[in-house]
């Protein structure tokens, strides 16, 4: 996902769905997540936005895209590798 949407991982992870505009196309970044302290509107790839929409299926619940598990510091990236492959049919 990152190579379509040129961002930090960091910011990738701390992604939240209310962020991300489906009828835009864009995700907006607020300010106070980016290291320059001013909001980034990100523009989403027709792939980029069939990710998302896979996903949102998923785990639209929870509030941010890739949910920390409360006993681990780092976030689940077995779950995000999992998404992703099931998106591209692999």
């Amino acid at each position: 996902m990152p190579h379509w949407l040129f961002v930090r991982p960091g910011e990738l992870r701390h992604a939240e769905w209310v962020e991300i505009d489906f009828d835009k196309k864009e995700w907006r970044i607020p300010g106070h997540k980016m290291k320059m302290k001013e909001q980034h509107i990100v523009p989403l790839s027709r792939q980029a936005i069939e990710i998302f929409r896979s996903h949102s299926a998923i785990n639209r619940e929870w509030e941010i895209y890739l949910p920390k598990y409360k006993k681990y510091r780092h976030t689940n990236v077995r779950k995000y590798r999992q998404l992703s492959a099931k998106a591209h049919g692999l």
